[in-house]
Parts: C-alpha cells; structure tokens; sequence
C-alpha cells in the first residue's frame, strides 16, 4: 500500500478514536462528583498545624478510554513514518531504517548526526527541511522543549510501544485558596493530581502556616472544573482532550507539508 495512504488510514482511525475518547471523557464528566474533605492535622514539619486538602468522589478510568488514547497516540505517530518510508521510494532511495525522527536537540555529535542521516537517507532537499523545520528544537527555546506537541506526542508512543499503556490520572484542577483574614489579602493556587484507584488515599495538598483564627476552610477553598491529564515518567503530556487533539492537528498537517513536496 501506498505509505500517504497508509498514514492517511492511520490519522482517520485516531481521530474516530479521539471522537471516542471525548464521549468517554464526557462520560468521566458526569460519573464524577468531586468533593473537598478539608482537615487540620499536625504540621509535617513538627511545628503548629497544616491544613490538608484531599480530593474525593472522582471516577475512576476505565479500560476503554485507556485503550483509545492509547492507539490513537501511536496511529498519530506511525502515520509521520509511514510517510517517509514513502518519499524514500518515490525518490528512488533503498529503504532500510527510515523513519521520521523527532529529536529534544538538534544532532551534534558524530553518531547523532549519523543516526539523523540514516533516518531520512534518500528522501529529497525538500522533504529533508519539511522534516527538519517540524523538529522539537525548531518549535520551543531549548529549557521548554517539551512544550512541542510532537515532542510530547512521540514521547507517550514510546511508554506505550516499551513499557506500558500511557497514564491518565484524575486531577482536581486548582485548590482556589483565598485567605483575607490575616494573611493581608494573600491569594494563591495550588494542584496535585488525584489517585484513581479507590483503594488508595487520596492525594493530598498540604499547606502549612496558615492561621486557623477564621470561618471554615470550606467557605474559601473551592475546586475547579476537575480534569484527566495524561502522564509519562518523561514529565510531559497535559489535559487529555487538549493533547490529543493538538497532536492530530499537527500529525495532518505535517503529512499534508510532506505530501506537498512529493
């Protein structure tokens, strides 16, 4: 099969699996009835007392919306390979290890530069700065590399092709904290993901320093709008519908810059 087709194929089937994961996710939505259980315990630094926030009533992730993101991440990311196995054809190249490399830096040493030579050999000029304009270290400074959603995309493929299905924890957004009385005015933010398993305790924020000479902590502590977030041991990812679909926006319109210099 043609490899345009084939990657064409491939984003088609991830963006019915993201329509999929939307209605799961809305699903998640309505299951969930997150709550707040407030307490005042001894500090953890053995001095005063902290007040702790934990998270309850958040459903749990099924198997299914698992599953979706999973094989969606990984279409998405074929799909950009697929493409390059193709062009190396159309340009009269012998295959062997092409494939679409997504790099954190640009190739400096000898055997970083030959392993980026060897993924594109006998792809055209043109293909060659396609690829190499969409790369990780040409869309983000270098401190905020993983802010690159194909940097972020080809991350979760290679938990989920080594090591496991990619993570999606429950998260309760943001604890809104507004203290007036005795903190002169101070206002401030603070979040911790949530632990789906319901046999585990909840996550818990704990803040410390707080006077507790004013009205019940649940009269300004609010939770926001809770949300699942995708998770790799590589620290990136974000809110799962929003990745998802930044990924899809990116993986087509790469393969349409690809499929334009044909």
């Amino acid at each position: 099969m043609d490899g345009l087709r084939s990657a064409r194929l491939k984003l088609a089937r991830a963006h019915e699996l993201n329509e999929l994961v939307d209605r799961e996710v809305q699903a998640w939505h309505a299951a969930s009835s997150p709550f707040l259980i407030n307490s005042i315990e001894p500090s953890a630094t053995g001095s005063g007392r902290d007040l702790v926030v934990r998270v309850g009533g958040l459903a749990p992730v099924t198997d299914a919306l698992v599953l979706a993101v999973d094989d969606s991440l990984h279409h998405m990311r074929t799909a950009l390979d697929h493409v390059v196995w193709q062009l190396v054809t159309d340009n009269g190249g012998v295959q062997s290890r092409q494939a679409f490399p997504v790099l954190r830096t640009a190739p400096v040493t000898s055997k970083e530069r030959a392993s980026w030579r060897a993924s594109i050999d006998g792809v055209t000029t043109a293909v060659r700065d396609v690829i190499e304009r969409f790369q990780p270290y040409n869309q983000a400074v270098p401190e905020t590399f993983e802010n690159s959603t194909l940097w972020v995309l080809h991350q979760l493929d290679i938990v989920s092709k080594h090591r496991s299905v990619v993570s999606i924890a429950p998260f309760s957004g943001a604890y809104r904290m507004e203290i007036t009385e005795g903190m002169g005015g101070l206002r401030f933010e603070v979040g911790r993901p949530c632990r789906p398993d319901p046999s585990q305790p909840p996550a818990a924020v704990r803040v410390s320093g707080i006077p507790f000479d004013f009205a019940d902590p649940g009269d300004w502590i609010g939770i926001s709008h809770p949300l699942l977030l995708l998770e790799s041991s590589e620290h990136v990812g974000g809110e799962l519908v929003s990745v998802l679909g930044r990924a899809e926006r990116w993986a087509r319109k790469i393969v349409d810059e690809l499929e334009a210099v044909r």
